[in-house]
């Protein structure tokens, strides 16, 4: 990453460290947003999609915003490819995205270095398989910048598909035929299994890109000009639509329309294989035009029932029969049809966008706006009247022959031709002009009952309980004045304009409050409170955003606060530790330093500690032997029964003969060892030496170091007065002086030598 630290798309690493349990971290800029937020997720089964918020559902971008972004990204990789280093996880979560649209390319963590270097993590194939080349899937260790522009190739086409590139897949200019030919022919090169056909890297890439921009806005007609192609059938259509076609198909040959229940799963399918409201207009007028017979008796039953308001009795749906025997029907399918259209009544805006009409090729595929305007108005206000049934079908009803209906039903059944059903779905736009203008002449009584209504209706959302009748009631006279006196307003319990203005001035009021209550206190729950109090208030717009900037700064409170709360225990154990060093060094002893390592296994001075502790053993080794010497008198002993002198390095025997001998015996005797009697001064420097006591030497109390084993306080030195004496010397008081040599009693041999 340091080789990147002036590359304008990629991020700027700030700061980078280690955790105390070893994990390694970044610190980067914030941001809050990515790619994938304005793409939604890589999710395209129906079932799937139907669970997911509106937020997350796959989408495509406008083709200009696209244009924008792609360049960016390639210039980031570009100085990556650039320095030798191949970014393996490009995907729309790791393009992050600043305030002003900036795109910063992160998670080089996973990047592959130059042959040679080492690389940032093992040759795993960590990258998310929506993006992975051919030859990244195969071995993630032999993968070249061409890896990185096959990412962005099917980056880009996600941005303007909302598809990804799986299987038989349309050319992207199929969803975009402003993107022009030489711009999809690029894109398709990049998203190609074979990285030689791919570009080298991302310079080349990116300056490909710049050089298609050109032509992007000229249309490519030559080929994928639409997505099926109407009469010529099955043959015409692309894979992607043909489940849907199928399912469309299917359920105008059983009712002859498609009803509102199975417009959902309709819409999801078309949602799924890419294909937007007017495509789809287009798809079902198409099947409708080919499924003719069916198609007209199921409209014409279904706009009957419309116009009833209720199921047809028996006798009118008789009328029907011939038609129905023509488009291969039963009665007990044309009676399916006319509950499929009764069930329709409930639903009138699901269903009014499922009431789609066939149109001939040689016309626009889109309904007419006269036509889609009259009735939306039709819906509007046929609610707006429901307080009042009566009055309202007594302005607004007209009765209608049913003649015209069949007649045009049994022409086009028995072949006169489809543009008679054109001509009669004519007529009925018509009528349903006819309609509105008579909708619109509804007595003061209907419309004041609504202005008294929505009265009601601001009161029950002010906590105050009243029927929404349209009429003003005693109780809602009385939640009025109520209202009136907490808003110090005159009492009247009028519902007059004034009241309805301070009804939405406290609702507003209220409303702002409850939001900036939920904004002081910023949390998801406290945003998710005021949306589920205030479902229809003036910021529920904003809460989503809210919620989600709410819990990431949350989530990132929690993660400061756990990692000061690990800083501050690291400290604490980094503190303990270093005492219990300075307790081991100071006794420097080997029970310390086990202590420490009991304690501590993997603590900082563990290298330390075999050395530490081999010195330890030395040193308490040496301090044990110095203690000995003292002990006595400065003999070590070397084992065998001998003692060395330290003091003068002499060897001596440590104990005597053990028997009384005279002086020629004990030089005969310490011969045999090879040894020698000691001299008078060597015997008398052990006398009284530092350490000695009252050792035992026979019955009496030796004043000599108590490591030696003396049966007697006599001893025979080597020190002759004449050649028929030598001297000796007492233990017991230090006393010595000359003896005949052949005198034995009490006297012992203790040698000595080198």
């Amino acid at each position: 990453m340091a080789q990147l630290e002036n590359a304008v798309h990629v991020v700027t690493v700030l700061d980078y460290g280690e955790l105390p349990d070893g994990e390694p971290y970044n610190v980067m800029p914030y941001l809050p947003h990515s790619l994938s937020d304005e793409l939604g997720k890589d999710v395209f089964d129906v079932k799937a999609l139907a669970d997911l918020p509106g937020a997350q559902r796959p989408r495509a971008m406008p083709l200009e915003r696209v244009l924008a972004i792609s360049e960016q990204p390639l210039k980031g990789l570009a100085a990556a490819h650039g320095k030798g280093l191949v970014h393996r996880d490009i995907k729309p979560a790791n393009i992050m995205l600043t305030e002003e649209s900036d795109v910063r390319i992160v998670d080089f963590g996973i990047a592959k270095a130059p042959d040679g270097q080492h690389p940032t993590v093992s040759h795993l194939g960590m990258v998310s398989r929506n993006c992975m080349a051919r030859e990244q899937r195969e071995s993630a260790k032999h993968v070249d910048a061409r890896a990185g522009v096959y990412a962005v190739g099917r980056v880009i086409y996600r941005m303007l598909t909302g598809k990804l590139p799986v299987g038989r897949f349309a050319d992207p200019n199929v969803a975009v035929p402003a993107l022009g030919k030489a711009m999809n022919d690029a894109i398709l090169a990049e998203i190609s299994e074979d990285g030689e056909e791919r570009s080298a890297d991302a310079s080349a890439l990116l300056a490909r890109l710049q050089q298609a921009k050109t032509s992007v806005g000229q249309e490519d007609t030559s080929e994928h000009s639409v997505t099926w192609a109407g009469e010529q059938g099955e043959s015409g259509i692309c894979d992607e639509l043909k489940p849907l076609k199928a399912a469309i198909t299917a359920q105008v040959v059983a009712t002859g329309f498609i009803p509102a229940a199975e417009m959902k799963a309709v819409r999801a399918m078309a949602l799924v294989a890419d294909l937007d409201d007017t495509g789809l207009t287009r798809l079902i007028a198409d099947t409708l035009g080919q499924d003719k017979a069916p198609a007209a008796l199921g409209q014409l039953i279904r706009q009957e029932v419309g116009e009833a308001g209720q199921a047809l009795d028996a006798q009118a749906l008789s009328v029907y029969q011939r038609a129905a025997d023509t488009a291969g029907w039963s009665g007990e399918q044309l009676h399916a049809v006319m509950q499929a259209a009764v069930a329709d009544l409930s639903k009138p805006e699901v269903a009014a966008s499922s009431s789609l009409r066939p149109s001939s090729p040689k016309h626009d595929a889109k309904p007419s706006q006269g036509g889609e305007s009259a009735g939306a108005a039709s819906s509007a206000d046929a609610r707006s009247t429901s307080g009042s049934p009566k009055q309202a079908n007594a302005i607004a009803s007209k009765p209608r022959s049913k003649l015209p209906a069949v007649l045009a039903a049994l022409l086009v059944l028995s072949g006169a031709g489809y543009g008679v059903y054109e001509w009669r779905q004519k007529q009925i736009a018509a009528e349903q002009r006819e309609e509105q203008v008579r909708l619109a002449q509804l007595s003061e009584t209907q419309r004041e009952q609504e202005r008294i209504r929505s009265i009601q209706r601001d009161l029950n959302a002010l906590g105050y309980r009243v029927e929404e009748s349209g009429v003003a009631d005693t109780r809602t006279v009385e939640a009025i004045k109520t209202f009136e006196r907490a808003q110090k307003l005159v009492v009247s319990g009028a519902a007059d304009g004034l009241l309805a203005t301070a009804l939405k001035e406290e609702l507003v009021r209220r409303d702002d409050a409850a939001w900036a209550a939920a904004t002081k206190e910023d949390t998801d729950v406290a945003y998710a409170e005021y949306r589920s109090k205030h479902p229809n208030g003036r910021h529920v717009a904003d809460v989503e955003r809210r919620i989600v900037a709410a819990k990431q700064k949350e989530s990132s409170r929690m993660e400061a606060a756990r990692l000061a709360e690990e800083k501050c225990k690291a400290d604490e154990a980094r503190q303990a530790e270093d005492m219990a060093w300075a307790a081991a060094t100071t006794q420097d002893s080997e029970a310390a330093y086990e202590a420490y390592r009991s304690r501590y296994p993997a603590g900082r001075h563990a290298s330390e500690l075999p050395q530490r502790i081999l010195a330890a053993k030395e040193k308490a080794r040496i301090a044990a032997e110095r203690e000995a010497q003292a002990r006595n008198g400065g003999f070590e002993d070397l084992g065998g029964g001998r003692l060395r002198d330290t003091q003068t390095g002499l060897v001596w025997t440590q104990s005597d003969n053990a028997r009384d001998i005279n002086w020629d015996d004990a030089n005969a005797y310490c011969q045999g060892k090879g040894l020698r009697l000691p001299s008078i001064e060597e015997l008398a420097a052990i006398y009284n030496r530092p350490g000695a006591g009252t050792t035992s030497c026979g019955g009496s109390a030796c004043r000599v170091p108590p490591i030696f084993r003396l049966t007697s306080f006599w001893i025979w030195s080597g020190s002759r007065e004449s050649s028929k004496s030598a001297f000796r010397i007492g233990l017991l008081d230090g006393h010595r002086n000359a003896y005949p040599n052949a005198g034995t009693r009490l006297y012992r041999a203790l040698c000595v030598g080198r």
